[in-house]
């Protein structure tokens, strides 16, 4: 048993702060009032620190997806007051398997010697219930890798019976444990996907009450478009929906007016309706997303291939971009040396400019390594994050940080990043501090720093077993 005493109590809902004391009893929150005579094994004075519900990050990228299996502590997640992690919603998931390997995520240069002991999503599901998982854990079934396996990145509209085929892996893992649906369809390979197919995804979803992530069909080219088809969707199908990474890492003055009119369109659509905003000072990005639009196109093979086409070479450094303070964080296992290194210290060691030497990483790597790139919240971020159909992803510190500059009230942003995630995900009793609900919380100062997680009434310092969602 756990008392916590002396706490200003956010409870995560929106609700004002108050003042109060919580009991912990095994892995939930067995009560809250006043108890300064409670006796306790463990007893904590928060001395007047805020005791928020454990925050929730609705983005764990696909290229860091299989680190809950090689850093099952997750200790650094941990230490900034996240409780719940989710992959999945770019697209690409670790389950269900088709044909049992990683193959799918090769893009991101993850280790190809994890042990790999499922295919289904109740397989992976029973794998995590054996692992000591430092956080709770949680996945969107990948659209875009089970077509890809199923149909192969170069091939065109599946047939009847592979959509079929596909549709019942989907719905297969999310009757076993998976969250959602997600699709992609700004990718090489999801660009190709018709809006029937989609349609027939979301009323999937709808159908078992789970929602649709979708990120939007080239949204930076045609903003207004492919709004509008996310919101013929929602309308048609009843689902659920996120639009993941609304707002483009780069908005011209051009496409600002678009970009607000589709934003208008798509948070006055209804309650069921949500936009991610990335709130990120870090973008992982796989480095085949940053060949010109021309060259995504077939399989990572094929844009590989392209790189050598005689030519091609003056077409595709015109196209890339310039990219400031980037360093690699994913590479092949033979070019391992290379993470950590900046693009800026790679070019000057090749004696490169800098577009040539993000197109030799790119021939080196085989298009099989992950970038950082660093960004900063823009005036849009402040704005966007007040609305009330706005889910934020991020590191809780950047997140504070643009509420802050957005004069978002502290029980608004912490409501954000833990009972608003909650409510739309369907994560039973998680994401605010009621009795009955899961003891995920933490400890914060008046500077937004966490200086104590509990994880399922398991104090961060002292490991434990947490819960696959």
């Amino acid at each position: 048993m756990i008392v916590i005493r002396n706490a200003k109590i956010i409870d995560g809902t929106g609700a004002p702060e108050r003042h109060g004391d919580v009991l912990i009893s095994g892995k939930s929150i067995s009560a809250i009032g006043n108890f300064p005579h409670k006796k306790a094994e463990t007893v904590i004075e928060a001395l007047g620190y805020r005791l928020v519900p454990g925050f929730i990050g609705i983005r764990m990228e696909t290229g860091l997806a299989t680190d809950i299996l090689t850093d099952q502590r997750q200790a650094a997640v941990r230490a900034n007051g996240v409780t719940t992690l989710i992959s999945g919603t770019d697209g690409t998931s670790l389950a269900p398997l088709i044909g049992g390997s990683l193959e799918i995520l090769r893009k991101w240069a993850l280790p190809a010697a994890l042990n790999i002991n499922w295919h289904s999503m109740d397989e992976f599901q029973r794998t995590l219930s054996t692992l000591t998982l430092g956080v709770n854990f949680g996945t969107f079934v990948g659209y875009n890798g089970i077509r890809r396996a199923i149909i192969h990145e170069n091939a065109g509209d599946p047939t009847d019976k592979e959509l079929d085929a596909i549709l019942h892996i989907a719905e297969d893992a999310m009757y076993e444990g998976a969250l959602g649906i997600a699709i992609n369809l700004d990718t090489a390979h999801g660009r190709r996907i018709s809006h029937e197919e989609v349609r027939r995804v979301a009323k999937a979803c709808a159908g078992v009450k789970k929602p649709l992530a979708l990120r939007l069909r080239a949204p930076t080219e045609h903003f207004m478009e492919a709004a509008g088809e996310a919101l013929a969707l929602y309308r048609t199908t009843g689902v659920r929906m996120i639009v993941t990474d609304f707002l483009p890492q780069t908005l011209v003055k051009a496409q600002e007016k678009d970009f607000r009119l589709a934003y208008e369109m798509l948070v006055g659509a209804g309650d069921g309706l949500y936009l991610e905003l990335r709130c990120d000072t870090d973008r992982l990005v796989p480095i085949y997303e940053l060949l010109p639009r021309f060259a995504q196109t077939g399989s990572l093979e094929t844009m590989y291939a392209l790189l050598h086409e005689p030519g091609m070479r003056k077409k595709l450094l015109a196209g890339l971009p310039r990219l400031e303070g980037a360093r690699i964080v994913r590479a092949p296992w033979e070019e391992r040396a290379l993470v950590g290194t900046t693009l800026e210290a790679f070019a000057h060691n090749r004696e490169m400019t800098a577009k040539e030497a993000l197109l030799e990483l790119m021939r080196i790597t085989k298009l099989r390594a992950t970038v950082c790139i660093p960004q900063s919240p823009t005036p849009l971020h402040a704005e966007l994050i007040k609305n009330d159909r706005v889910l934020v992803s991020g590191s809780p510190q950047s997140i504070f940080k643009i509420a802050d500059d957005a004069r978002l009230p502290i029980e608004t942003a912490v409501m954000k990043l833990a009972g608003l995630p909650a409510s739309v995900l369907g994560l039973s009793k998680r994401g605010i501090i009621v009795e009955n609900y899961a003891a995920d919380i933490a400890l914060m100062n008046d500077k937004n720093e966490i200086t104590r997680t509990i994880v399922n009434g398991t104090i961060n310092d002292t490991g434990g077993v947490c819960s696959n969602l």
